[in-house]
């Protein structure tokens, strides 16, 4: 029996096509064991998002009541100076007794 290039081609491919198959298997095996975690991530994760979004909802309404707040503070601050020298006007006016 004569030994060809002809033969360690077609074991070469039978070796190759042999692994491939195996990776393909090897691959399903790992994704049945993966995808329950990556399920599991997606879910954390949209869980996660819901509460973000609720924080910056939140964050915006305080922002908001704080710009009223400051509003009103700056308006009472004026109202105080106007009334402070009302009192003042009233003091120097006050005839002694």
């Amino acid at each position: 029996m004569e030994f060809s290039i002809d033969y360690i081609f077609g074991a070469i491919t039978f070796a190759c096509v042999f692994f491939f198959f195996q990776m393909l298997v090897d691959f399903n095996n790992q994704r049945s064991q993966v995808a329950p975690k990556f399920q599991r991530i997606r879910e954390i994760r949209s869980r996660h998002e819901d509460e973000i979004k609720k924080v910056a909802k939140l964050s915006e309404e305080a922002e908001q009541k704080v710009e009223v707040l400051d509003r009103e503070l700056a308006e009472l601050e004026v109202r105080q100076t106007e009334l402070d020298s009302e009192i003042t006007a009233l003091e120097g006016t006050k005839k002694p007794y």
